[in-house]
C-alpha cells in the first residue's frame, strides 16, 4: 500500500511538473536534444568563438548526429558563413555560432538551411541561443547565456 501511495505521488509530481513547464513554455521537447552534457560542451566551445571568447571570431558549426552526439566543431574561417555536411534524414540538428558583428538570431540563410535539411538550426551568440525551425519561417529564443567564471557559461533554458 505504501509503495502504491509513493508511486501515485511521484506520478502526480511528474504530471504537475510537465504541466508547469508546458504552461510556461520553458522546455520544448525538441530542445532536449541540445541539453545533453556532450552537446552543452560543444555549445560552450562554439560560444568561445563569439566576441566574449576572444578567439578568432569566425562562424563555427557542429551537427548533432543520429546518436545524439555532436560532430567535431568546424569552421571555414569565414567571418559570417560556414560550410558543413549534413546527413539529411539522419542528423538531428545544426548548431553554429554567430561572431561579433552579426545578428544574435538566425539569418534568412540559417532559416533556409533548417528548411533544406529538415532539422532545427540552432544559433549561439554571445548572450542567447535561438533556433530556426525546419519550417523555414519560425525563429524562437531557446535560452539566454551568461558568461561564468573560468571560461564557463551559464545557460538559462527557456528564456523569453
Amino acid at each position: 500500500m505504501r509503495i502504491l501511495r509513493l508511486l501515485t505521488i511521484a506520478v502526480v509530481i511528474q504530471i504537475w511538473t510537465g504541466a508547469v513547464i508546458y504552461a510556461h513554455g520553458q522546455v520544448m521537447a525538441e530542445d532536449m536534444l541540445i541539453r545533453t552534457p556532450t552537446v552543452v560542451a560543444a555549445i560552450t566551445e562554439l560560444h568561445s568563438h563569439t566576441h566574449l571568447g576572444g578567439m578568432d571570431k569566425t562562424e563555427w558549426s557542429v551537427v548533432v548526429r543520429a546518436d545524439g552526439t555532436p560532430s567535431k566543431p568546424y569552421s571555414s574561417h569565414d567571418w559570417a558563413s560556414n560550410h558543413l555536411t549534413v546527413r539529411i534524414g539522419s542528423d538531428l540538428a545544426i548548431i553554429h555560432s554567430h561572431p561579433d558583428g552579426t545578428a544574435p538570431y538566425p539569418s534568412q540563410s540559417d532559416q533556409n538551411a533548417a528548411k533544406q535539411c529538415h532539422i532545427p538550426n540552432y544559433e549561439i551568440s554571445a548572450y542567447h541561443i535561438y533556433v530556426a525551425e525546419p519550417d523555414g519561417k519560425t525563429v524562437r529564443k531557446v535560452a539566454d547565456i551568461e558568461q561564468g567564471k573560468h571560461n564557463t557559461i551559464n545557460i538559462k533554458w527557456g528564456a523569453k
